[in-house]
C-alpha cells in the first residue's frame, strides 16, 4: 500500500516559462492571496480594492482558460495592477503584509511570463 502512495504523491515544480501548466499554477498562486485579502480584517480598509484587483485577475484567468493566451492580457492594464499591489504590499507590510506581499510577488511571476511570451513571438517574427 505505500508504494500506491507513493504514485500518488503530487509534486509541483514551477518554472517561470510560460506553459499551460506554469501558467495554471501562477493564476492559483495570485488569486488565493488575492481572495483571503478580499476578507482580511487588517487590510478592511482596502477590501475595496482588493476586490476589484480580483475581479480583474479573474477575468485574465476566464480569457486564459477559454483560450489559451495569456498575451490577451492587456500590457497597461497588467501595470497598473502590478503598481496597485505593490502600493497595498508597502502600506500592509510594516503591519502584516502577507498576503499583500504574496499577491505582489506572483504578480511579478506573472510580468516575467508575458515578458518572456512577449520575447517568443517577437522572435518568430525576426527577419
Amino acid at each position: 500500500m505505500n508504494k500506491l502512495l507513493e504514485k500518488r504523491e503530487l509534486s509541483i515544480t514551477y518554472e517561470p516559462t510560460p506553459t499551460k501548466k506554469n501558467i495554471d499554477y501562477m493564476f492559483q498562486r495570485l488569486v488565493t492571496p488575492l481572495i483571503a485579502s478580499t476578507g482580511f480584517n487588517l487590510y478592511e480598509e482596502s477590501h475595496g480594492e482588493f476586490k476589484a484587483i480580483l475581479e480583474k485577475v479573474m477575468t485574465w484567468i476566464v480569457n486564459y482558460a477559454n483560450t489559451e493566451d495569456l498575451s490577451l492580457i492587456n500590457w497597461n492594464e497588467f501595470i497598473e495592477i502590478r503598481q496597485k499591489l505593490f502600493e497595498l504590499d508597502s502600506k500592509y507590510l510594516p503591519q502584516d503584509g502577507c498576503y499583500a506581499e504574496e499577491a505582489y510577488e506572483w504578480s511579478l511571476q506573472l510580468q516575467i511570463l508575458l515578458e518572456k511570451l512577449i520575447k517568443e513571438r517577437n522572435d518568430e517574427y525576426a527577419v
